[in-house]
């Protein structure tokens, strides 16, 4: 009997006493266009309602007689407010709901035509994003973004000026908390 209420304390103890998910990690498809491609990103709580992201893609940008290949490399400071999603099943979590971010890439783009090199882009973005996140059972989360920036592409080579380009986000995460 004694040995099963040292049993019953130590686990009640284990749970009471567990914290909240400070880490995320998920995958997306970064690309709606037909060209294949896949990031992977993790996120680590911070301070309350607060993450820091970091993330690395790789994805197809050019098909039909061009081939080019986009590796890139990304951060971004997300603030949550309004915490604690009305379809989070994970209690005392406080990064979900609501959020907004800051987000920087920086990329390069190999370019080539019939296995004949043409040439490397560099890129350098950053964009404010606006999303949702929802932990709908356990750990597992679901989270939709939305961002307007700019970039700014050159030729890695320097025959070319920096052209800036308006930047439009729309992604869906899908990952876990823990």
């Amino acid at each position: 009997m004694k040995a099963l209420a040292v049993v019953v304390l130590v686990m009640s103890a284990g749970t009471a006493a567990a914290e909240p998910a400070r880490h995320a990690a998920w995958v997306a498809v970064p690309s709606i266009d037909g060209h294949a491609g896949i990031e992977l990103g993790a996120e680590r709580g911070v301070a309350p309602e607060t993450g820091i992201v970091l993330a690395a893609s790789a994805r197809q940008t050019a098909a039909g007689d061009f081939d080019a290949v986009r590796v890139a490399v990304a951060a971004e400071y997300r603030r949550y407010w309004r915490g604690g999603a009305r379809w989070n099943a994970i209690a005392g979590l406080d990064r979900t709901g609501w959020f907004y971010g800051a987000r920087v890439d920086l990329g390069t783009s190999r370019v080539s035509m019939d296995a004949r090199h043409l040439g490397t882009t560099l890129t350098a973005g950053a964009r404010a994003e606006l999303g949702y996140r929802l932990t709908p059972w356990r750990g597992l989360m679901l989270t939709a973004v939305a961002g307007l920036g700019a970039a700014v592409e050159r030729d890695a080579a320097g025959r070319l000026p920096a052209e800036t380009s308006p930047v439009v986000g729309v992604g869906l995460d899908l990952g876990w908390m823990f």
